[in-house]
């Protein structure tokens, strides 16, 4: 489908205003004119009560002015009024429906195995996009053949202040996997990738999206990888959100993730560290994928638990922090990141907490 005029789509609410209500994307440039073969690209956005905002995420999807888009919205059965928004945009939406699901994972789940794109991402549905972002996406992807990710930036707003997040630039695939850092609105997949990493895991509600991304770190590395400097996605912080009101329920998830593969390889000293830093779930089990490089696993692990240890250290719990970085392995992570180690290791046995508080306000 080509997405739709402005002109097209219903008049927005009274008062709204700007992108995504009175403003579209803007005609294309010479660098997207010169693109003859733009891949089909799917979006899926779970939904479940977000009628107060559902409808800035439609519109700023529809109106990104890509010329073969399939947008899929998967709703969880909404009690509100977010069917009737759908209803209004349906002529433009390539599948929807509104059933009880089990929970976030399963319902993006759904919408996969119902995409035929060659490019595929999720977006939820207090989070909307800004103009331009899938011409940019596409751009990358047609111009890059052998791509199976290209990686924007999020602008996180609706907190105390606004603050764009990008991730760090890979310098390996064990330190981008061990650091666990995503940006799942601004990262968006082939199909290939997806087809050989799988679905979501449904038993995760929180890092679902950090347990695939590990999955396909394993699988391909970073070689394939594009990162780009634009701002793609406005990420909403509110009060309902699970990046808000569940902020708590993120790091048992990923720890358990962590924990069993440390647990598939034998590697007890690690996992001993990870139940002393955080509740574990046990009995979860990370899949690996198929043709996983194992080789990479323990380094994985080593730059996890420094990643751990900078986060307590930040937060000075001296203990904890003690307790990550003693089990790094220092033969396993780069010099640099050696040279950090012993510098946090210093600073956390000799210095007390007061200081080191006092020490950054500085």
């Amino acid at each position: 489908m080509k997405c739709p005029l402005l002109s097209e789509l219903p008049l927005p609410p009274v008062g709204k205003t700007g992108w995504p209500w009175t403003e579209g994307t803007l005609p294309l440039t010479p660098e997207f004119k010169k693109i003859k073969n733009w891949p089909k690209i799917s979006i899926i956005t779970p939904s479940y009560g977000q009628g107060h905002f559902i409808e800035e995420t439609i519109r700023s999807i529809l109106l990104q002015g890509y010329p073969d888009l399939e947008y899929i919205i998967m709703d969880g059965g909404s009690k509100d009024n977010t069917t009737e928004i759908i209803k209004k945009y349906a002529p433009w939406i390539t599948y929807w429906e509104s059933r009880k699901d089990n929970g976030q994972s399963h319902a993006i789940n759904k919408g996969f195995k119902k995409s035929t794109g060659e490019i595929i991402n999720w977006l939820n549905s207090d989070d909307f996009y800004n103009p331009g972002a899938l011409l940019k996406i596409g751009k990358e992807f047609a111009l890059n053949p052998s791509c199976k990710c290209v990686i924007g930036e999020i602008q996180f707003f609706g907190g105390e202040k606004i603050y764009n997040s990008r991730m760090p630039e890979f310098v390996s695939p064990e330190k981008t996997a061990g650091y666990s850092y995503i940006s799942q609105p601004a990262m968006f997949y082939s199909s290939q990738a997806h087809k050989h990493i799988g679905l979501l895991n449904e038993k995760l509600s929180y890092c679902m999206d950090v347990e695939w991304w590990l999955k396909y770190l394993l699988s391909f590395g970073i070689n394939h990888i594009k990162q780009i400097p634009d701002v793609l996605v406005q990420f909403r912080l509110h009060k309902a959100s699970k990046s808000v009101a569940s902020s708590a329920s993120f790091t048992p998830e990923a720890v358990s993730i962590y924990y069993s593969l440390a647990k598939q390889f034998n590697l007890e000293d690690k996992m001993d560290v990870l139940e002393r830093l955080s509740k574990v779930n046990k009995d979860f089990v990370f899949n690996l994928p198929p043709q996983a490089n194992v080789g990479m696993i323990g380094k994985v692990l080593d730059y996890y638990l420094l990643m751990r240890g900078e986060q307590h250290y930040a937060l000075l719990e001296k203990q904890k922090a003690k307790l990550a970085f003693a089990a790094v392995n220092p033969q396993s992570i780069m010099p640099e990141d050696l040279k950090l180690l012993k510098k946090l290791k210093l600073r956390n046995n000799y210095i007390p907490a007061a200081a080191l508080k006092l020490f950054r306000k500085r």
